[in-house]
C-alpha cells in the first residue's frame, strides 16, 4: 500500500499531474482521469489496482478530449497527438483513439492541410509561408508538397503577390524596397517579391492616361 502525497501539473500550462505515493513522483495521469478516478492527496491506494484503474480510464477520457479539441476546430493527426502526450496520455492509448477518429472521418490529414492551406492562401501568404504553416502544425512533408503542388501553380502564386502588393500600396502607400520586404514576410520567394514590388510600385507612380 502507498500514500497519494501530491498531485501537481507536471509542466507550465500541462494538463497532465504527476502523482507522487509515499513523497516520490510516481508517474504522470492525464488530469480527466485524475478527476475520473477521484484520486486526492492522502488516499491509500494498492499501486497495482491503481496502475490498473487508470489503464482502463485512459481510452474513454482520450477519447472525450479528442472529441472536445475537435469541436473547437478541425485538426490533423499529429497535431492530436501532441497535444494528448501533452496531456499525459500514453501513446498505445493515443493511437487507438487517433484510429477510431480517422476511421469515423472526424480526422483527416489531406482534408485538413488543404483547409489550412486554403484558409492561408486567402490572407495573401505566400507558399513558402504556408509551407511553414503547414509544418507548425504537423502536416507530414510529403503531404504539405502534395498539398502545396496541387494548390498552388507558379502563375496563381504570382496573382497572390500582384494582390497583396496592390494592397499594401493602397493603404500604406509602400515604397519598391518595403513593398518587397513585406512580401518576402508573406512568405513570397525573394525573386518574385522584388519583381512585383518593382512592378506595382512603378505602376502606382505613373501618372494617369488623360489623353
Amino acid at each position: 500500500m502507498a500514500e497519494i502525497t501530491d498531485i501537481r501539473a507536471a509542466g507550465r500550462a500541462s494538463r497532465s499531474r504527476l502523482v507522487s505515493l509515499d513523497g516520490y513522483g510516481w508517474r504522470p495521469v492525464p488530469q480527466e482521469v485524475v478527476a475520473a478516478l477521484g484520486l486526492r492527496v492522502g488516499q491509500t491506494v494498492d499501486v497495482a489496482a491503481l496502475t490498473a484503474r487508470i489503464d482502463d480510464a485512459e481510452p474513454p477520457q482520450a477519447w472525450r478530449r479528442v472529441l472536445l479539441l475537435l469541436g473547437y476546430r478541425d485538426r490533423g493527426s499529429q497535431e492530436l497527438r501532441e497535444r494528448l502526450l501533452d496531456d499525459g496520455y500514453s501513446a498505445a492509448v493515443i493511437e487507438t483513439a487517433l484510429a477510431r477518429a480517422v476511421g469515423l472521418g472526424l480526422v483527416d490529414d489531406h482534408r485538413f492541410a488543404q483547409g489550412l492551406a486554403r484558409r492561408a492562401a486567402d490572407k495573401g501568404r505566400g507558399r513558402r509561408r504556408i509551407a511553414a504553416e503547414l509544418d507548425a502544425k504537423g502536416v507530414d512533408a510529403a503531404l504539405a508538397a502534395e498539398i502545396l503542388t496541387e494548390r498552388f501553380e507558379p502563375d496563381a502564386e504570382r496573382e497572390r503577390a500582384v494582390a497583396l502588393a496592390r494592397r499594401l500600396v493602397r493603404r500604406e502607400g509602400l515604397g519598391t524596397r518595403a513593398l518587397a520586404a513585406r512580401l518576402c514576410r508573406a512568405g513570397f520567394e525573394t525573386p518574385l517579391a522584388l519583381a512585383v514590388a518593382e512592378e506595382v510600385s512603378g505602376a502606382a507612380d505613373d501618372p494617369p492616361d488623360v489623353g
